[in-house]
């Protein structure tokens, strides 16, 4: 819910029409129930896993705008699409992409933000798009990042959260790690801020027996 513009905004990847053959796509409504076709954050060929967070923090010179990330695998960063970035601040007019990283895969995760980020860090909310370095995938070591961005996603600072971990499963499903016998679970955790500014990272890693 995006509380400056009044409005729901549903998210989600879209196959053919105006977002390209994988894109991401979005629907608006005003009451929850009735919904319209909205914009492409971005029109693509092989997007995957998009997530979304909207600064819903009066104070904050970037009130109600949205950021969408997302992997693209028509990039290539080593064992997968690239991690890129775009925002909005009217839901229908979008930035252009921003990549974050080169050469490595970095899964997105999740993305989130500060809703008490202008009351800690400044005039901007804080932004947090959580990601992994997989390892190559399998039972390969994994490794969990964040970037952050404190000026409205025009510029993100990368930051390693802990140490490489042994990723949870056991057994393998092609490049992905599952706990026998259907459940593919690579770690992937959630990012949420607290009270005073506060982040944390929930995730899964191997336990032991």
């Amino acid at each position: 819910f995006n509380s400056k513009t009044g409005k729901f905004f549903a998210g989600d990847l879209v196959s053919g029409g105006d977002c390209g053959s994988q894109g991401i796509g979005f629907w608006t409504s005003t009451n929850g129930k009735t919904w319209t076709t909205g914009s492409c954050a971005h029109v693509g060929g092989a997007d995957d896993r998009p997530s979304m967070w909207s600064d819903n923090e009066p104070t904050s010179s970037t009130y109600g705008r949205m950021f969408v990330s997302w992997n693209d695998y028509t990039t290539n960063c080593g064992a997968g699409g690239c991690l890129f970035v775009t925002y909005s601040d009217n839901g229908t007019t979008w930035s252009t992409p921003l990549e974050l990283n080169t050469g490595v895969f970095y899964r997105n995760v999740q993305l989130t933000g500060s809703p008490r980020g202008a009351k800690v860090i400044g005039k901007n909310s804080a932004v947090f798009i959580a990601s992994m370095d997989e390892g190559g995938g399998g039972n390969n070591t994994r490794q969990n990042l964040i970037f952050i961005s404190t000026n409205g996603g025009k510029k993100w600072t990368q930051v390693t959260i802990g140490q490489r971990f042994n990723p949870p499963g056991n057994v393998n499903c092609g490049y992905f790690q599952a706990v026998a016998p259907i459940w593919r679970h690579m770690g992937w955790g959630e990012p949420a801020v607290g009270p005073n500014g506060v982040v944390h990272y929930d995730y899964a890693g191997a336990g032991t027996n």
